[in-house]
């Protein structure tokens, strides 16, 4: 009786000394389309079904704003939220959350209705910008344009500001802006190449968080990423800077 009481209090203090992750993970993704659509689909999402059938990790997602994805992140309430821009999120982001390994390339592009607003020398002069909800803190930061200067929305909302002229010009990543510009057939907007980042995902900067991201690697790795995400790559082959082609 107490070799064996022994080994039971060996096996507890085991079991409890290993993150407790459930089965499900409770996901939050910002409309990202195509990767994220705002109807849950996209190939992002077939990435996420892809490693559900590859492990026993299963996803439980809401599609929200990317600044609400954060706060819930932060609070607990969440475990995973994409796409992040990985390693180049805000100082006060990686407080609380790190991104795991992988992520797939995206351009950040510059919108406006003039050629000459969005060039090189003149686009941090522009008196308005848009940026999709969560997102104005990381532009600010990466481009040294002042957070007072941005109006959030949804890509929607910020192409009848541009119209509007409530902005001068927006910024975001180029397969969602391209593909919302084509679908509303705005006609003669101008787009050019700010940088390049990697899209991914972010979990909590905890014991479980790290947990969740040790299994998210791993179960990647045995992903044809090419074949969940090929009808992505079309959008990140376009010239560097032109007018968006609604036909």
């Amino acid at each position: 009786m107490k070799f064996t009481r022994v080994f039971f209090v060996g096996i507890l203090v085991v079991f409890l000394s290993q993150p407790l992750m459930a089965e499900t993970v409770r996901v939050g993704l910002e409309p990202f389309p195509p990767l994220i659509t705002e109807d849950g689909g996209g190939h992002s999402i077939d990435l996420l079904k892809a490693i559900e059938k590859g492990s026993d990790l299963r996803f439980d997602i809401t599609i929200m704003p990317y600044s609400q994805a954060k706060d819930m992140l932060r609070e607990g309430k969440l475990d995973l939220i994409g796409h992040t821009p990985k390693g180049k999120e805000t100082q006060d982001f990686y407080a609380f959350a790190q991104d795991i390994d992988w992520s797939v390339i995206t351009i950040l592009d510059i919108y406006g209705l003039n050629k000459e607003g969005i060039a090189e020398g003149s686009f941090r002069s522009l008196e308005a910008y848009g940026a999709p909800e969560g997102n104005k803190e990381f532009f600010s930061e990466m481009f040294g344009i002042p957070v007072e200067k941005f109006v959030e929305g949804d890509l929607e909302q910020l192409l009848d500001y541009l119209k509007a002229g409530k902005i001068d010009a927006f910024m975001f990543d180029r397969a969602s802006s391209m593909y919302t510009i084509k679908r509303l057939q705005v006609p003669n907007v101008h787009y050019r190449m700010l940088s390049d980042i990697g899209a991914g995902f972010g979990v909590r900067k905890d014991d479980q968080g790290a947990y969740l991201k040790n299994r998210m690697d791993s179960a990647i790795q045995s992903i044809d990423i090419q074949k969940a995400l090929q009808g992505y790559y079309m959008f990140i082959s376009q010239p560097s800077e032109g007018i968006v082609s609604v036909n």
